[in-house]
């Protein structure tokens, strides 16, 4: 088993690193060929995460004369959302979490690439729509808006100084209370449980979720090494769990009593809620409603265009986690699907629709690197 694994890395690992040898010769070439024009055909991405950012990349440094990417994200910096859950901890740090997004880009050549620091409201056949009402035209589209969570997952400013003052803001919350409960055991609670009673070991925390194990998108193996790590710390788990909260705030700094099924009642100077998201959907619902799963995901074709009874939309993509593939809402995943989407981007616009690329999933997408407090990084496979 453990050679077959091996063989399986290592295959993967040279399929990459032909890719990446490709990207770079094209990339070089792209520079020195691509000139912009005054009217070029948009080729929009709508989210700048991890698959958009991607995506933006690979475009941008491969797009033919005649093509321009636009990039449209509300957000000014990038958000490394990964550091969130610790940011909202530790302080001095924060401005590690914003990422400027010229820095992606620099590769690319003048006029390949704008970004528009809007939100786009509504997607239509040919146009989308913008808070400001601005409208921009497109050839192609791909929404990469990803899914939409409570802090600290996700944070409400869209701009750098905002951001800071926001996670500022939970670490004084945090540091100013002793009694904290954090609801709900994925990957961002069990991290914020941990980074609070490893750095505040005075503080008195507890973790509450719903299921019998933590982690339930990864197998029991993580769930164990999370689980012993918290029972190191210090941190009280109750599994089953699933409280009624008395605010729709992710961050209630108040005296707040907790009713457990059993009766006990405990009280808390903070509860941190940690669940629940949603598909950033919504743009898509007037144009294609039948493309959206009941739980607001957007259904895509193996080719990842969006799956729906308008054969005329087949210009429109979607990828990373708001795009219902089947396969792990993982930032390794997202990447992988940019450089699908791009590909079948390009092959289109050559006029070749008959040989789009299929997005195959393989395990090294599902990987995750879970922090754990002051101790190395947990890194596992999904499904162990």
């Amino acid at each position: 088993m453990g050679f077959v694994l091996y063989l399986q890395i290592a295959n993967i690992a040279v399929h990459f690193l032909l890719k990446f040898g490709k990207q770079k010769v094209t990339e070089i070439i792209h520079r020195f060929t691509y000139r912009a024009t005054s009217d070029p055909k948009n080729v929009i991405i709508i989210g700048g995460s991890f698959s958009g950012m991607q995506l933006a990349r690979l475009l941008s440094t491969s797009i033919p004369t005649g093509y321009k990417v636009t990039l449209v994200e509300q957000n000014t910096h990038m958000h490394y959302c990964f550091a969130f859950p610790r940011f909202s901890v530790l302080s001095g740090h924060d401005y590690k979490a914003f990422i400027p997004y010229e820095g992606f880009l620099r590769r690319a050549p003048k006029g390949a690439i704008s970004i528009v620091h809007e939100k786009a409201i509504n997607i239509q056949k040919d146009h989308i729509e913008l808070t400001s009402n601005e409208k921009i035209s497109y050839e192609y589209l791909v929404i990469a808006t990803g899914v939409s969570q409570p802090a600290p997952a996700r944070l409400c400013a869209t701009d750098k100084t905002g951001g800071e003052s926001e996670l500022r803001g939970y670490q004084k919350a945090i540091h100013a209370s002793s009694r904290i409960a954090v609801v709900g055991g994925g990957a961002v609670g069990v991290e914020l449980a941990t980074d609070i009673k490893s750095f505040l070991p005075e503080k008195n925390v507890t973790l509450i979720h719903s299921r019998d194990r933590l982690l339930v998108r990864f197998g029991p193996q993580l769930h164990e090494a999370a689980y012993k790590r918290l029972q190191e710390l210090g941190v009280k788990v109750y599994f089953n769990e699933r409280p009624s909260l008395p605010d729709s705030k992710p961050f209630m700094p108040s005296e707040t009593e907790i009713i457990f099924k059993d009766g006990q009642v405990e009280t808390f100077d903070l509860v941190i809620s940690c669940i629940g998201q949603s598909p950033n959907s919504s743009p898509l619902k007037t144009l294609l409603p039948d493309a959206i799963t009941d739980d607001g995901f957007i259904r895509v074709e193996p080719t990842l265009q969006v799956k729906a009874e308008n054969e005329n939309c087949r210009n429109i993509f979607a990828i990373g986690d708001v795009a219902a593939t089947g396969g792990p809402k993982m930032a390794f995943a997202g990447i992988a699907q940019a450089g699908v989407a791009c590909s079948n981007i390009l092959t289109l616009i050559r006029g070749k629709q008959n040989t789009l690329q299929h997005y195959i999933t393989n395990f090294i997408e599902g990987k995750t690197k879970l922090t754990l407090g002051k101790v190395r990084p947990r890194g596992i496979l999904h499904g162990e």
